[in-house]
């Protein structure tokens, strides 16, 4: 709301503070005042209107009130028409029933507004914990997958030292195999030449007599 405003015709929204409006009630000139009620007001949030709504209709009932008893005392003597008591009384419990209406459409948005909250508060919360109970899986997959290949490693070194360990005691056999064949050999050979001698000094021992 644009422009200077008097402090006493000025509204607020009580929820939001920022949210402003003019509420205007005039009536002046004693017994020929006439009371009159204007209000203006920008664009509101939903509650604030309804707020606005409700304050409205309060203070210019308010006024009328005001304004049936100023009647009232200036026709003492010639009191003021019955439609005119009956007008304003009609209004003023117009304007309670609307302020009341108001009130309770005002409750029940804010209590919507406290469970819309509830429930999105809830629900961050339980995409939070789905949150972290998917990292805890993925995390115990990637130590699983780990410790697998750290086992998978230690087996493949296991076998490489037994298959290397077969290889070296399959060249000790070879090894072994071939220096009992050489042994073998020069015994054979010690035999072969012992009797060779033998029999050179049985044909030479015949051969002297």
């Amino acid at each position: 709301v644009a422009g200077t405003v008097d402090k006493k015709n000025q509204w607020r929204c009580t929820s939001n503070p920022e949210e402003q409006g003019i509420m205007k009630v005039s009536m002046e000139g004693g017994c020929t005042s006439v009371a009159g009620c204007t209000s203006r007001v920008g664009a509101l949030s939903p509650e604030c209107q309804r707020e606005f709504n409700a304050d409205s209709a309060k203070r210019c009932g308010e006024a009328h009130v005001k304004w049936a008893g100023v009647m009232d005392e200036c026709n003492k003597f010639n009191p003021p028409p019955v439609e005119v008591a009956a007008a304003g009384e009609a209004m003023q419990e117009q304007s309670t029933k609307s302020a009341r209406k108001q009130q309770v459409q005002a409750h029940e948005a804010a209590k919507k507004a406290r469970l819309k909250e509830a429930d999105q508060k809830e629900s961050g919360q339980k995409a939070n914990e789905q949150e972290l109970e998917l990292k805890a899986t993925q995390r115990k997959v990637s130590e699983w997958k780990a410790k697998l290949k750290v086992e998978r490693s230690e087996k493949a070194k296991e076998k490489a030292h037994k298959a290397r360990d077969t290889s070296l005691f399959a060249e000790q056999r070879a090894e072994l195999g071939e220096k009992e064949k050489e042994k073998e050999i020069k015994r054979v050979t010690k035999i072969v030449e012992l009797a060779a001698r033998e029999r050179g000094e049985k044909a030479a021992e015949r051969a002297s007599k």
